[in-house]
């Protein structure tokens, strides 16, 4: 009979005794190839998701608010300094963080973003596994278990949700185990605890995986003939799923508000209990990515699931739960207010199964068209009624209609797969986040996007100082910061920083167009006329400085320079230090650099190269070299060089440069 459920041996009680090894031994023995199957199409799924992890897609601001929940139960000293954005009560921060403390990931990966994403990839592969067992149990053949792996695996849109760092990635495989563990052919009562356990794992990590309970509690309902039974499982299941739910709510929203220094417990609670300092909240994962878009990915297979899904569960009642389970989370997603793209991950496994499902029922009705008749249907040709022959003669049309549809959706499958290879849409964010660890230090008060909030304070600056945008807002915080970077996720989502934004001053900016990413210095006044004004044209102080110093005997430079320093396009500060230094020595200026991304128009250069001192080439133990440096470093607060040293060249001729910190322009 089509798709009909395998039925497990009755075991002898005494089997209950043998080890676990023991049996997982002979389990082996018995699946060795399903084995080998499905970890070669998880080593497929690893390969096609873990190529270009980092940068496709960009970052967003809630992967980073949920990674920095996650850093924070490890690290976290205090309440005050749990500035990122506030995701509300969610377990997915502790799934993360258990991850970054049991691999080490921030350690070994360029950002943590992608120790993140490597969390996201363990769950996906923890979840092929689970959907061939749901898939076997809910009848599918070998054949069919395999596609539907294949599907949840590789998929255009399966890859694009696996990718990002959410919530409902994580609770996915917690759902798939519920479901399985309440398929199971007579679940002993810990099964049935067991499945009550996961749901609710699932539901404490995404709220929107509730509405999976309803199937989970029919697949226990029909588990027993007995309806005694049915009752006692359904009745153990929902005792467990309650008492989970209500046992890790209160311990996570429990206690008073924590003071420093915070205990593992304190942390945990801050975080998952929705308790942080942070003031606003922000919709996490794929920040601006809607449902529509994602479907974009995969239009013809997003169209197989939906059509599987109606005429399916119409047609084989065993998998009449999962159906419903796919269709309570489409309805979901049409109800809800905001674009509710991360529900489509719970949508997922379940379509994969309802897809493969409805592959084998085609394939098994183009077998049922092809059969011989037999002796008996040969005595009487009219046991056939021409509404089942007219149906049999429709397999031909079917199955070229499936060809069809295969062939229009690998281009989107190849499209898909080699954007997500060859993109760098992280860049932007890498270079601003980069530039901030390197020129702004732990005085600076600084608003940033989410996705660099844990970087930034790995690479030394105090977590106190760093606030993501979501914990700001558009109130009179912001006017407490100096600086902020200015993300797409800014301009996309529905936090407000105007205000922060307008009364701000541009002084370094990376790529181009809608990816642009910028650090702009907040103004003092916050009713300035313009973000840029001051940026119209140089200062008068600086292009008399400028002007002096071109003239001035003791220093060389290129006519380029000299340019620079006539139009007042150089720091004045550096322009001060350098004719101070000349009165002593004689300066080979080499070039006035702008370190990468300070190409704004109007902002001073605040780097200089030296090409020589007193006529000899820069070297590192030069007497005047080192002379100068100490001059350099003994100098007052305001004239202090943020760095000095002498870089190589692949010309082969060093040089000294000195760069002046960020912030202090025109002094002098």
């Amino acid at each position: 009979m089509l798709l009909r459920a395998p039925h497990a041996p009755v075991g002898d009680p005494a089997s209950a005794r043998v080890p676990w090894g023991q049996r997982a031994r002979w389990w082996y023995a018995d699946h060795n190839a399903v084995a080998c199957a499905v970890a070669a199409i998880a080593a497929v799924g690893a390969a096609v998701q873990g190529v270009n992890l980092a940068t496709a897609p960009a970052p967003a601001s809630g992967e980073g608010a949920l990674v920095a929940a996650g850093w924070s139960i490890i690290h976290l000293d205090s309440a005050a300094d749990a500035t990122f954005s506030s995701l509300g009560p969610s377990l997915a921060p502790v799934h993360l963080g258990a991850w970054l403390w049991a691999t080490g990931a921030l350690g070994g990966t360029s950002s943590a973003i992608v120790a993140g994403r490597e969390a996201m990839l363990a769950a996906c592969l923890v979840s092929i596994p689970l959907v061939w067992v749901l898939a076997r149990r809910s009848g599918l053949a070998r054949w069919a278990a395999a596609g539907a792996c294949t599907v949840f695996a590789v998929s255009p849109l399966a890859v694009a949700l696996h990718r990002p760092v959410h919530g409902a990635g994580l609770a996915v495989p917690w759902m798939l185990a519920g479901f399985v563990l309440a398929s199971a052919r007579g679940p002993r009562t810990r099964t049935v605890v067991a499945a009550g356990v996961c749901l609710a794992v699932a539901v404490l990590t995404e709220p929107g995986m509730v509405v999976a309970a309803p199937a989970v509690g029919w697949l226990l309902w029909r588990s027993s003939p007995s309806a005694r039974r049915r009752r006692r499982r359904l009745l153990a299941g929902a005792a467990a799923f309650g008492t989970t739910w209500f046992a890790v709510t209160a311990l996570v929203t429990s206690g008073t508000e924590p003071a420093a220094p915070l205990g593992a417990l304190d942390r945990i609670r801050l975080v998952a209990g929705g308790a942080t300092s942070a003031a606003g909240t922000l919709a996490h994962g794929l920040d601006g990515r809607s449902v529509a878009g994602l479907v974009a990915l995969d239009r013809v297979g997003a169209g197989a699931c939906l059509l599987a899904a109606v005429v399916v569960p119409a047609v084989v009642p065993r998998l009449r739960p999962i159906g419903g389970a796919f269709w309570a989370f489409a309805a979901l997603t049409v109800v809800s207010g905001e674009p509710s793209w991360c529900i489509v991950a719970g949508m997922v496994p379940l379509g994969a199964v309802l897809l493969a499902a409805g592959a084998q029922l085609v394939w098994a009705w183009h077998l049922e068209a092809r059969r011989e008749p037999g002796r008996e249907a040969r005595r009487r040709p009219h046991a056939a009624s021409p509404a089942v022959s007219r149906l049999d003669a429709a397999v031909p049309a079917v199955l070229a209609a499936a060809a069809l549809g295969l062939a229009l959706a690998i281009p989107d499958w190849i499209s898909t797969h080699r954007h997500l290879a060859t993109a760098d849409a992280a860049a932007p964010l890498a270079s601003a986040r980069e530039w901030v660890a390197d020129n702004l230090d732990g005085g600076d008060r600084i608003i940033v996007d989410d996705a660099m909030w844990v970087d930034l304070v790995e690479s030394g600056l105090a977590p106190s100082s760093i606030a993501g945008y979501g914990a700001v807002g558009d109130g009179p915080d912001w006017r407490s910061y100096g600086y902020i970077v200015t993300t797409p996720a800014l301009r996309d989502t529905g936090v407000s920083l105007a205000r922060a934004v307008d009364s701000s001053l541009e002084i370094a900016g990376v790529g181009e167009g809608a990816d642009r990413v910028e650090v702009r210095r907040i103004g003092a006044m916050p009713d300035a006329a313009g973000p840029n004004a001051d940026q119209v044209a140089p200062s008068d102080a600086r292009v008399r400085t400028g002007r002096a110093l071109a003239a001035n005997p003791g220093i060389e430079a290129p006519p380029a320079a000299l340019r620079q320093l006539r139009a007042g396009d150089v720091d004045a500060r550096l322009s001060t230090v350098l004719a101070t230094l000349a009165g002593a020595h004689r300066l080979e200026v080499a070039a006035f650099v702008r370190l990468p991304g300070e190409d704004v128009p109007g902002t001073p250069a605040r780097t200089v190269e030296l090409a020589g001192i007193d006529g000899r080439r820069i070297a590192a133990g030069d007497p005047a070299v080192v002379e100068v440096v100490a001059f350099l470093g003994n100098q007052l607060p305001a004239f202090r060089p943020h760095q000095v040293g002498v870089v190589g060249r692949t010309s082969g001729e060093p040089r000294l440069r000195i760069t002046f910190p960020i912030g202090q322009e025109d002094q002098g």
